[in-house]
């Protein structure tokens, strides 16, 4: 694909600073057609929307909460066959789109796209946005390639897709949208690679994936789609490391894991998988402070975007500025390495300019945290590939132009720590590929 490349490995996250006492933790209440938000493991600030009902303002068991790109919370409201959007927690705004069948969960990906799980109509539905624009459906009932039996949960990453299919028992990765790339994990048991009704995943930092496995009554961690690194916590009961259908896992800024524990009406949060830190909220009820049936738990920042941090692996890794101002190679504490498409050649930069991609090669794993500050860039493009950056915001395709128009050829290019991805947007803090078909300019705009 692109000639030249050094094989770079990265993990890059943009983020905001989440103190302790700064963040909002976000409940479905499944069975109390509530959604609960509160400030912390103690139910400070409690905060409740939503009563039963199919109207504005009610939910038919809402099941998923989603802060999406725009700040708004997207629920799924499946007794209702909806997806419902609000601008807050007093129901402002509120907009509905139809036409599923029981949607299970709701997630967005770097370009602004969602995807539904649509559990009993056993496919996945990608979506633009609430007004159902884009509606694109993928999947049918079985258990063979492209087939589903009640997907729980979809999350897209880095131009591919990862499936919970729930009552296939396995994860599924495959490329967006379609049979290609199609990889599974799982069977149905209750040993080591064996789920019963696994319902949601999540990646933390270091890209582990770490799994709701309902049924079994316990989460699981693994390094891959291998299964490497299988561990697993949790044992049915109702005291301390003890779970009664664990449907969902969630992460705050220090990396310490949250889980609904369905069946015991509560929530939990451990420092990591061996149960350390183990501290629980809740109880079975429709009061304060209870729960019936939590099946998704956000933790989510309230406070402004105002940095950006990058974590680089030890070896190469492909990174970009995010601020206004040139930044000095010493930030990184090596040396970077810029790409002249003019000439096709590498050479050794003194400072890290907006809007431009470099290789940096760290001894370690280090993270560098930067002020935001570039929110549009125009820079020059050469014919054949140029190593672009992203402002400090994630930013859709669709706000990327050449001059003159038409100047890319190909999909823009990222790198996952593993392979070559395409992409279609920039994250702060990425580098990527970009393949012009001529002299013009690369303009990223809001």
């Amino acid at each position: 694909m692109v000639t030249k490349i050094l094989l770079v490995t990265l993990f890059i996250f943009a983020f905001a600073t989440i103190a302790s006492d700064s963040l909002y933790i976000y409940v479905a209440d499944w069975y109390n057609h509530r959604i609960v938000r509160m400030e912390d493991m103690f139910g400070t600030g409690w905060t409740e929307f939503g009563v039963h009902g199919t109207g504005t303002g009610e939910f038919d068991g809402p099941c998923w909460i989603l802060q999406a790109h725009d700040g708004k919370l997207y629920i799924t409201d499946r007794g209702n066959d909806r997806i419902v959007r609000i601008d807050d927690m007093t129901g402002a705004g509120w907009i509905e789109l139809g036409g599923f069948t029981s949607p299970r969960t709701i997630e967005q990906d770097d370009a602004g796209r969602f995807y539904i799980a649509d559990d009993f109509a056993h496919l996945v539905v990608r979506i633009d946005d609430i007004t159902g624009a884009g509606w694109t459906e993928f999947g049918t009932l079985g258990a063979g390639v492209g087939e589903f039996n009640r997907p729980g949960h979809i999350l897209p990453n880095h131009g591919k897709m990862f499936v919970c299919d729930a009552f296939n028992h396995r994860i599924i990765r495959c490329d967006n949208m379609s049979v290609a790339g199609w990889f599974t994990y799982g069977t149905f048991g209750a040993g080591i690679g064996q789920f019963n009704k696994i319902t949601t995943m999540a990646f933390d930092e270091s890209g582990k994936i770490y799994l709701a496995d309902c049924d079994n009554d316990r989460i699981v961690r693994i390094n891959d789609m291998t299964g490497a690194g299988w561990t697993e916590f949790g044992t049915f009961g109702s005291g301390i490391g003890n779970f009664d259908y664990p449907s969902h896992v969630a992460f705050d800024d220090s990396n310490r894991i949250y889980i609904t524990d369905g069946g015991n009406g509560r929530i939990v949060r451990i420092d990591d998988m061996t149960g350390a830190g183990w501290i629980e909220y809740g109880s079975s009820g429709s009061g304060i402070g209870e729960f019936e049936g939590p099946t998704c738990i956000r933790i989510i920042d309230p406070t402004p975007r105002n940095d950006v941090r990058i974590y680089l692996n030890r070896g190469w890794n492909l990174l970009s500025v995010p601020t206004s101002e040139p930044q000095p190679w010493t930030v990184f504490g090596n040396v970077p390495y810029g790409y002249d498409p003019s000439t096709s050649d590498y050479f050794t930069a003194d400072s890290l300019h907006p809007g431009k991609g470099y290789f940096i090669l760290s001894m370690d794993d280090d993270t560098v945290e930067l002020s935001r500050g570039l929110d549009n860039y125009s820079d020059t493009l050469f014919p054949g590939w140029n190593l672009i950056g992203a402002v400090d915001h994630a930013i859709s395709r669709h706000n990327i132009t050449t001059t003159p128009s038409g100047l890319g050829i190909a999909p823009i290019f990222g790198w996952n720590g593993m392979d070559y991805f395409d992409t279609d947007s920039l994250k702060p803090g990425y580098g990527y590929w970009f393949l012009s078909s001529g002299h013009g300019r690369f303009n990223v705009s809001e």
